[in-house]
């Protein structure tokens, strides 16, 4: 499991800050932290890397996000160990 945070400046005006907060609000993999004017702290958890870049890039390019900010990434690396132990070779 990745758990990745996330800072999400959004626009000033009022309007398309609250979309995009419906719009992060609508995906069950975002957690939404308390907003301070423009900034927003988001947790993401998924399942691998890739995925988690895939919820960072669509963040980014979600209309109206000013800038996502990286603020913390872990991963359980004993997860991934298991896994290559487990795989034949």
């Amino acid at each position: 499991m990745w758990i990745s945070s996330f800072v999400v400046t959004l626009p000033c005006q009022e309007e398309p800050a609250e979309a995009v907060l419906r719009a992060l609000a609508a995906i069950p993999v975002f957690t939404l932290g308390e907003r301070q004017g423009s900034r927003l702290p988001v947790v993401v958890e998924a399942p691998d890397g890739s995925t988690s870049r895939y919820w960072h890039e669509w963040v980014e390019q979600l209309p109206g996000v000013i800038q996502v900010e990286v603020a913390f990434v872990s991963f359980d690396e004993s997860e991934r160990l298991s896994e290559l132990a487990s795989s034949p070779r």
